[in-house]
Order: structure tokens, then sequence, then C-alpha cells
């Protein structure tokens, strides 16, 4: 389809697909282009048919951005935008348009597809395109800045998972400094691999192949020329961002200075409290009777099962003690864990499962292990020569590391990994940190070192270069507006806001900025906005009296509308519906905005508060939503026209409860 382009004296430039004609019965586009030429902004329109496809999408674009034309936003309506977005860039590229300075409708999933009638799906893509061009016009054209960036590695620790890491970067070209805290590497595998028998079939064959593996790394790490070794030593600060970190080490009593671009974590926590490797290496005097109990000071993961399991197979099978395992579960969450627990039932361990952990009591000579029989409630008594606890403590050790990172948010029990899914497996909310083995959590053998492999790979990813090209659309702080009120340093779920001293203000990394905009609505001066999502854009985009304002973050409600428009849902062209990067994005003055503008409700939609993408986003916004109620109920104002909800971007259903319990 080939169509003459109106030429105004605008710099907006819209494009209408109709994709390949099946809009067509949905929408009228000749009504659409009449309706936008007629906008105040007079922008110029040019109607399409297949804007996915390469050739199309070229002859659209440079139709309007040709010669002795002034045009440089542009506005597409098209499907979703992922499905066009690759060739989109590189069409934009080709004329040199500016990113900040371009901005997508969805007219198929968002009006066509949801609207039960062409007029009705007609006048919602009116609306949505006439806020689309109300925004791009306040938009500022962005800037690419070029940051040179350190290529070395930063490895803190020296387990099988710090050493994987360190070899695969070194592989990949980077030069690395591993750091332990003593002359040891590979623990506890290199001191006791028998402790790993469900590696094979055989428990001996399991020993001889952990043994060599480790022994293997080992020599391949103190014998790489790019991997520098320093024991003895540890971590005494760490500064900067992600590309450039300066980090001091202590040794004794000298310090040295380590330029990175990026720091793995990969210390182990505390060892299994137990005796079980002892007692396997001196087996002259064996105990006849042996009690292992576990789960003592709180459940234990797969490794700590693994290393129980194996040490009791082998004091029954080799030793020929008699071994009973008391636990409150055996994890087998690995692959040979399950032959592993058959081997171990084999060779004669018995295993009691417990609700409440048993009392340990001395009798004589004898130990006693008092256990309630979980199906009867009886308590129950058994003499043994030796009883051993088999727990590994709390990883406490962590809390230094987390004083000594800036911003770095702990995980459960101390961990070094924020307790959130998109970091999995081994991000941490600060830019270019990393975290792998049981530093994360992750203490089986072969998933931790499978973790180092792939943080090496991300890692080279990022780093494969000298230098790195970002867009300066990172929050922007004003610096005649900040009274350094210190919130947005102690809001930032990244890490990525401190203090400029020269200027007295806060300042915004580019770098580390993950351009959620949360400190942008939590900044009580009014003195940051964040590009592409300024408050004039976002008052822009609210409308004339819509019934229902929705905020729907980027990453879960503004992909379940979408989904929800796939799947044929219809939902009234009154819901106007506003992108956002995250719900934690939406300042009270939206909010009070679109009220003003006569919306009925407001509904505010983000991540599930555990899983939000950027930590704390639907948290914040949720707070945010609950103080405004309390606002308006004191001003007399039924408090149930603010809405905050939680949903996945897979749960269109959700999307389409929230609208349609409040009024849509």
């Amino acid at each position: 389809m080939t169509k003459k382009v109106e030429q105004t004296d605008s710099d907006i430039a819209v494009v209408l697909c109709d994709c390949g004609g099946t809009l067509r019965s949905r929408l009228d586009f000749d009504q659409l282009k009449k309706h936008l030429s007629g906008l105040d902004e007079s922008p110029a329109v040019k109607l399409c048919s297949k804007f996915c496809q390469q050739n199309e999408c070229y002859r659209a674009i440079k139709s309007l951005f040709g010669k002795n034309k002034q045009t440089k936003r542009l506005v597409i309506g098209a499907c979703d935008q992922e499905i066009f977005d690759k060739t989109l860039r590189e069409a934009a590229g080709s004329i040199s348009l500016n990113e900040g300075l371009l901005w997508c409708v969805n007219i198929r999933e968002h009006c066509g597809w949801i609207a039960g009638t062409s007029d009705a799906a007609t006048d919602k893509a009116k609306q949505d395109l006439t806020a689309a061009v109300r925004r791009i016009k306040l938009a500022d054209p962005l800037k690419q800045k070029t940051v040179r960036v350190n290529q070395n590695v930063l490895v803190l620790g020296g387990s099988l998972a710090a050493m994987q890491t360190a070899a695969a970067l070194s592989k990949l070209g980077h030069k690395v400094v591993l750091v332990t805290q003593d002359e040891s590497l590979g623990e506890p595998a290199a001191e006791t691999p028998e402790l790993y028998a469900y590696v094979d079939s055989d428990s001996s064959s399991a020993e001889a192949l952990v043994r060599a593996h480790t022994n293997e790394l080992i020599d391949q790490v103190r014998n790489d020329k790019k991997i520098t070794v320093r024991t003895f030593s540890k971590l005494k600060s760490l500064a900067g961002e992600f590309g450039k970190f300066t980090a001091v080490l202590s040794s004794n009593s000298t310090e040295e200075k380590i330029y990175a671009g990026a720091v793995v974590l990969a210390e182990d926590s505390a060892p299994v409290k137990s005796d079980l490797a002892e007692l396997l290496h001196n087996d002259t005097d064996l105990p006849k009777r042996i009690a292992i109990v576990m789960d003592i000071l709180g459940e234990q993961g797969k490794a700590v099962s693994a290393q129980v399991l194996s040490a009791a197979e082998m004091l029954a099978k080799r030793f020929g003690a008699e071994v009973k395992l008391y636990c409150h579960n055996i994890r087998t969450a690995a692959m040979g864990m399950e032959a592993l627990y058959r081997r171990a039932r084999e060779a004669g361990v018995i295993i009691v499962k417990y609700e409440l952990p048993p009392a340990i009591l001395e009798k004589g000579s004898k130990k006693v292990v008092s256990v309630q029989e979980p199906a009867v409630g009886y308590e129950i008594e058994e003499q043994f020569d030796l009883v051993v606890t088999a727990d590994k403590a709390a990883a406490n050790g962590y809390g230094e590391l987390v004083k000594l990172i800036e911003g770095l948010r702990p995980g459960p029990e101390g961990l070094l990994q924020a307790d959130n899914v998109w970091l999995l497996p081994t991000k941490t909310n600060c830019e270019g940190v990393f975290v792998v083995g049981s530093a994360s959590g992750t203490d089986e053998l072969r998933e931790a070192q499978a973790d180092g492999l792939a943080t090496a790979s991300q890692i080279h990813e990022l780093l494969k270069s000298k230098q790195m090209e970002i867009f300066d659309d990172a929050a922007v702080v004003d610096s005649d507006k900040c009274v350094l009120c210190l919130t947005c340093i102690r809001i930032c779920p990244h890490a990525a806001v401190s203090i400029d001293i020269d200027n007295k203000a806060a300042f915004v990394s580019a770098v580390a900025c993950q351009r959620c905009g949360i400190c942008t609505a939590e900044c009580p001066a009014g003195a940051i906005e964040l590009p592409r999502y300024t408050q004039k854009q976002i008052t822009a985009e609210v409308g004339d009296k819509p019934k229902i304002t929705v905020f729907a973050c980027e990453n879960s409600a503004y992909p379940a509308a979408t989904a929800a428009g796939t799947n044929g849902s219809q939902w009234q062209q009154a819901v106007q519906l506003i992108r956002i990067p995250c719900a934690g994005k939406v300042d009270t003055r939206d909010v009070l905005r679109a009220l003003e503008c006569g919306a009925q409700k407001v509904i505010i939609l983000g991540c599930h508060i555990e899983s939000c993408q950027y930590l704390a986003g639907s948290t914040r916004a949720a707070k945010r939503a609950e103080r405004l109620n309390n606002a308006l109920e004191k001003a007399r104002i039924d408090k149930n026209r603010v809405v905050f909800g939680q949903l996945a971007s897979v749960e269109p259903y959700k999307f389409l409860e929230y609208i349609s319990k409040n009024g849509a």
C-alpha cells in the first residue's frame, strides 16, 4: 500500500499499520488519519500494511524522514512493539532518528481487538494515538555517551565455584584476581571428596572423580598467567560502579588496590558443623552404633543432605557401623541424590524423620537420642556410642561483606543475593556485582560450578569491549531543587545514587541506574525526572475525562493487557492505559491529575510485590496508594477511587478482573 504523505509544518510523523489488512474490519484507518491530521500538532500521517517486514518498515519511515523534511519525532500505531522492534530500530538508525523521539502505540491488541464494534475500536485508537502525539511533542532527544570499562574481574573466594568462574573468565580473555582469606583452594571438596558420593553411581568412583576434578581446577587456577591468586587477603573496601570498581585488599599490615570492571562474590559460607569428615578419616577406633542428627539449626539444603548421606553410606558399607539418621527432611533434588539415598538405605542406614528436634542426652558412656514419633506421638529413646550433629550454621560471616559493598541488599539467612526471582541465578541488586556458590545459597557442587560458568559468560558479554555505549536516559537530578535529604540514596534498589560533592546534590549513575523511576516519585522536592517518562509527558497522556486511568507497569500489567487482547477479551474504550517503567514510578501528582481530569477510578498495576523486577517498586506503589487513600478519606472523597493491584505478565485474566471490578 503506497499513499502520498501530507506535508505539514509539524516535526511529528505517525505511521499506521493495518497488519496486512486484518485490522481494516476493526479500525477505520481513513478516519484515524483524518483525526490525527486535524490535531493542533498537525502530524504527517503514513498508512502502511506490513510494518513488521523490513522493506515496508524502511519505505514507510524514509518517506517521512526524507530530504527537505523537518520531521524529527515518530509515533508508530501498529501491533505489539516486540514484533517489529528490531526492524524498527534498524530503520530508525538508517535515518538517524533519535531514540528519545520515538513512541509506539499498540492499536491492535489494545484497540482493535478489545472493543466490540469498529466505531468503539476506532475511538479508542484515536484516544491512544492522540495521547502519544501529545507525549512525543514533549520528548527530548537522547544523547549517547561512551563509557570506558575495565575488563578485569575480581573474584572473592577460593571455592570450586570461585575457581570455575575465574578459569572460565580467563579463557574468555579476562585478567582475574582471585582472593582467599587463607591459602587453601577448593574447600571443602579438596579436603573431603568422599562426601560427594552422589556424583557417580559408586561412592569410590565419585570420590576419585571429585578429587581429580578439584585438583585439576586448582592446578589450572594456580598456573594460569591471567589469574592472580591473593592468599591470606580480604576485601577492605569497594568503591565505584560497574566497569570501574576500585577494591582495596588487606593482607596482614599491607594494602593493595585492585581495579576491575566486575566483582564476583564466591566466598564459602559457614562449613557443615559436624565431625563426619574427621570420623571418616580416623577409622582405627570407630564406634559401633552411630546417630547422625541434622536440621537442628534449621532446614538444611541438598548440599548438607548429600554430605550426610555420603558419610552414612560409607560408615555403614565400608566400616560396618550401625547408622541411624535423624532429620526433618532429606533433600534429593540433584542428579544422583535419589540413587545415593537408595544406596544408603541398602547399606543398612535407618532414616528417622521428625517434626520436633530430638533431644540428645548423656547416659554414662552412651549417648541417648530422644525423639517424638510423629505418627503415634510417643517419645522414643535410643542409645548410641556416638552422636554427630550435621548442620550448616547460618551464613553470618557475610555481614562484613554487606557493610563493605554500599547498597548491597542481602537475602534470607544472611545470603548475599536479595530474594527476588529477577536476580536469579547470580545477579545482585548492584550492577556489576555477582554472587555464586554458597554466597547465593547454591551449595550443590555441580550447580555452583554451572553458575560460575554462566556468570563468566554474562560478565564477558558485558565487558567484552573496552567501552560501552549508553543512552543518557537515567534519572536526572535538578541540583537547584535538590536539598540533599538523601531519600533517593536510601530508597534506590540498585545503589545507583550518590552525592555530588561539587554541586551539593544527589547524582544518579547512568551505568548503575535501571530506569525504574522510583526515585522520581519518592523525591519530596520533585528534583528528579526520568527522561522518556517525565512529569509533563505522563500528564499529557492522561487525556480528557477518562472513565478509568490505568498506570500499567511495562513488565507486568502492560503485557498482560496485550495478552488479554490477543485472547480476544474485550474491555471498554473508556480505559486509558498509560505505560510506565514501574508501578513505583507513579507519583501522587499523576494520580491527582487523573482524578482532576475526571477519572472515576485510577488503578496502579504493578508486578507482584515479591517479584517486582525493580525489587521495591510495587511495595512503594502499594504504600503510596494506601497513604493517598487515607488522604482522600480525610478529604471526604471516596478512597476506593484509587486502587493498587499486583499481577504478572502472564495473568491477563487478572488485568481484566481489576478493570471490570472497578467499573469498566
